[in-house]
């Protein structure tokens, strides 16, 4: 998946199914015209890379844009007067000065929020640390200066048009978020939003709803996806194939109950790749956010690591020598369809990014 609160029901699904039968018993058949299987290893900004600054802003984005990060990762939904916006939680309070349903405010009421309010170096939220802690409370409301190369407006809750026209060259990895009827609707605006910015070929779309994904590919049915809560079940248990899919997004583990069933393995890569998935990986917490667990995932074969912490992200896969150089495989005469999408080199500007915020020890985490 692509944002991760919402981790339990998942993992209750995987480790009853996985409990019972085993992981692994069936088998996967390859798939030939998957483009994203040769764009690896990729580093992704986990909500823009909510450990280093705060989550889901489009200051976070730039940021991450400008470290050199090949994908951006997103959740959507709607606000109270239909606009599509980038936000993880139903609500607006874990992360801005304000409080309520996103689904219940309009987007000029958002956007009038500090959505770096509750950002500290060491916790994605806190609602009660020391005043000096937030290093980016008030810039939004003018009550202090944004970094150099930055602006007001790029800590509050930003539109998915907004990243759009921000990074035409860029790739998005899009969540959505909620089920039913008010996720079906959010699925029809950003169908809308792809079409009308041309960015068809730049971006993965998934939902814990199998079904929302299932929706999302009758809309657009040549983007790329990632399979529900259903599919990764599927494939985890018996290898089941996934041909309408492009991409797995798992977790290393998970655990209920104090029940630990490691998902991410080098079987379990070979296996996705053999079936012609590519795998990314996101963490369980904040304790995986390090260079040596980002490696260890390296180590296992996986194609992209959907860091809370970009700046470290890019280091080790540079390091590694394993980052994608941003080009596609020449056409063959086999059936394989390569992408037309070309990547952009992202250089800092004259004021480079602003130094990175360390990254902490293990904390609370967004998931």
């Amino acid at each position: 998946m692509a944002s991760r609160t919402s981790t339990s029901l998942l993992a209750a699904a995987l480790l009853v199914a996985a409990l019972a039968l085993g992981p692994g018993s069936g088998s996967a058949t390859a798939a030939t015209d998957n483009p994203w299987l040769h764009r690896r290893v990729l580093s992704i900004a986990h909500a823009g890379g909510e450990n280093e600054a705060p989550h889901e802003t489009l200051f976070a984005y730039k940021r991450a844009h400008a470290l050199g990060t090949d994908v951006l990762e997103m959740d959507v939904r709607l606000t109270g007067d239909g606009v599509l916006v980038v936000h993880h939680d139903a609500d607006v309070d874990a992360t801005t000065d304000g409080t309520g349903l996103v689904a219940d405010q309009t987007y000029a009421q958002l956007f009038a929020l500090d959505h770096g309010y509750k950002f500290t170096p060491t916790r994605w939220s806190c609602g009660d640390c020391p005043v000096d802690d937030y290093v980016y409370r008030g810039i939004r409301t003018g009550d202090r200066p944004p970094p150099a190369g930055y602006e007001a407006d790029d800590f509050t809750i930003p539109t998915v048009a907004t990243l759009f026209e921000t990074f035409p060259d860029a790739y998005f990895d899009i969540e959505i978020k909620e089920s039913g009827e008010p996720a079906r609707a959010a699925a029809r605006a950003l169908a809308e939003e792809i079409e009308a910015h041309g960015v068809g070929d730049q971006v993965v779309v998934v939902s814990f709803d199998q079904a929302i994904v299932e929706y999302v590919r009758t809309l657009l049915p040549d983007v790329a996806t990632s399979p529900g809560v259903d599919g990764v079940q599927q494939f985890f248990i018996d290898r089941q194939p996934q041909p309408d899919h492009e991409i797995l997004q798992v977790p290393p583990t998970y655990d209920l109950a104090g029940t630990e069933v490691t998902v991410v393995t080098e079987e379990f890569v070979d296996d996705a790749h053999a079936a012609g998935l590519a795998v990314w990986v996101w963490m369980n917490g904040r304790d995986q956010e390090t260079a040596e667990f980002y490696r260890h995932l390296l180590d296992l074969g996986v194609d992209g690591i959907l860091g809370a912490a970009p700046s470290v992200a890019r280091q080790v896969i540079d390091d590694a020598g394993l980052a994608w150089d941003g080009t596609d495989p020449a056409p063959t005469t086999s059936t394989t369809t390569p992408s037309s999408t070309t990547s952009t080199t992202v250089v800092a500007g004259a004021n480079g990014p602003p130094a990175a915020v360390p990254v902490a020890g293990a904390a609370d985490y967004t998931g």
